[in-house]
């Protein structure tokens, strides 16, 4: 009781105090408003540090980094204005107007576009030609080109639109808290970049598929295979296109492809191939070549599988010796993922680029399995046949026939290529994909040495 008594005196006379020596009330405002310029003014400086060192270091971080750090510097700016104000009024009026004009023009460059969420969903591969990149992403587009400018055989398909992207993202809600895990990416950090990507990744398998959506593609598929009873008879290769991709930022195997898809899981392989965009190696990519999240949106290919007899790339130069003039032919025996993911070694056929072109060399790789095509929705890897071993997997009229289509790739990109082809059963050839040919390192900076992705697979399962 005397503990609680003696409390209660000491306020009393803490409030008598203040109340004889307190200023008055317009001073104490401004006193106030002082502290809290203040205090906006350390956090500004602070802020405006960091964006200092991002700049002058060239410190690889997410655009949205900027985007966070430029919000709060301008909530504190906004706040020093207001603080100004209240100490001097009336001295600054035009104060105001001058910053809302800078923090317009500021927000406006710092702003992304907005990605459009209506038709079309999906476009057919023989239509994408009039499409902008925009829409198609860059490896539709490619193929878009081939077939329709060019008349070279590509697979019957269609591409799921980046409208459509932009449409399950909003459908979903889901452009805020993909923003808020940007924001933490530390690219140095292998944990960092696996947690962010398995956080993201998530929510877009989580998703779900607007109606319309689900309703164009399957008006598309519908179109091309018209037939009811062929169901999950056909099979279909799921392919990333995304905007950035196979042009000189390149992506190449950032991003996933799904093979052997059935007509019943075409949409389930949609959304795998969408939360791609997020595995740590795409997002260490992006970051690192200076690209903003929303740059890379992801369109979706929806190709008819092949049934390879061979597949393989050919490069129209020749990565070693760039100077000579000479395609070289990579080819294996059935379908081309053992190539891609390095577990068996290519024939190379090198063909002159003369006129006419000619094989002036090949090299057998001595292929003892490869991966063949199956209708239950699983490939197998089986043994090639003894007598074929030593033998190449493509004869030279195929070669001579890649090597010319080739030659005619590089000539109406300008540049030399890197395309990826396959031969059906029948002989028939085909090609997957064309892009610049990249000759080295695209971006600056490593991976982390500690770097480890072999489970990123498991992230978008």
């Amino acid at each position: 009781y005397l503990l609680v008594k003696q409390m209660l005196i000491n306020n009393l006379f803490k409030h008598w105090t203040y109340q004889i020596f307190a200023p008055g009330t317009v001073l104490r405002k401004r006193y106030e408003a002082f502290k809290s310029l203040l205090n906006y003014d350390k956090k500004a400086h602070e802020l405006m540090a960091e964006l200092e060192e991002i700049y002058y270091d060239q410190l690889r971080v997410d655009f949205q980094v900027i985007v966070d750090k430029y919000e709060a510097l301008s909530i504190c700016v906004s706040r020093i204005v207001q603080d100004l104000s209240r100490i001097c009024p009336g001295r600054h009026p035009d104060l105001e107007d001058y910053f809302k004009k800078f923090d317009f023009y500021i927000r406006f460059m710092l702003a992304s576009k907005d990605g459009a969420f209506s038709p079309p969903f999906t476009i057919p591969l023989t239509d994408i030609l009039a499409s902008k990149v925009e829409t198609a992403g860059g490896m539709a587009l490619n193929l878009g080109t081939i077939n329709s400018e060019l008349a070279l055989p590509v697979p019957v398909g269609f591409v799921i639109s980046t409208n459509a992207f932009y449409y399950l993202i909003e459908y979903n809600n889901l452009r805020k808290s993909i923003d808020a895990e940007l924001i933490n990416i530390d690219i140095r950090s292998t944990s960092s970049l696996q947690k962010i990507s398995d956080t993201l990744t998530s929510m877009i398998i989580e998703s779900k598929i607007p109606p319309d959506i689900k309703d164009a593609i399957q008006r598309s598929f519908d179109s091309l295979w018209p037939d009811p009873s062929s169901g999950d008879e056909i099979r279909l290769a799921v392919r990333s296109s995304a905007v950035a991709e196979d042009s000189h930022s390149s992506f190449a195997g950032q991003y996933r492809t799904i093979l052997n898809v059935g007509g019943g899981n075409l949409l389930e392989a949609y959304k795998k191939v969408l939360a791609s965009k997020y595995t740590p190696e795409a997002m260490y990519y992006r970051i690192n070549f200076g690209l903003c999240d929303a740059e890379t949106p992801m369109a979706v290919l929806v190709l008819e599988m092949i049934n390879a007899r061979s597949s393989g790339v050919m490069y129209t130069q020749d990565l070693n010796a760039p100077k000579k003039q000479q395609v070289n032919i990579h080819a294996i025996r059935g379908l081309g993922e053992l190539l891609v993911s390095g577990r068996v070694s290519p024939d190379v056929i090198t063909v002159s680029k003369t006129e006419p072109p000619a094989v002036v060399a090949k090299k057998c790789g001595a292929q003892a399995v490869q991966m063949v095509y199956s209708r239950d929705g699983q490939n197998e890897v089986v043994p090639v046949a003894e007598s074929e071993k030593s033998t190449i997997s493509i004869d030279d009229d195929a070669s001579l026939v890649l090597s010319n289509w080739g030659i005619k790739l590089e000539s109406h990109y300008h540049e030399p290529q890197d395309i990826e082809w396959c031969q059906d059963q029948d002989g028939n050839l085909f090609l997957l994909q064309s892009r610049p040919l990249r000759t080295g390192d695209e971006i600056s900076g490593q991976m982390p040495p500690e770097c480890n992705f072999d489970d990123v697979e498991s992230s978008v399962k």
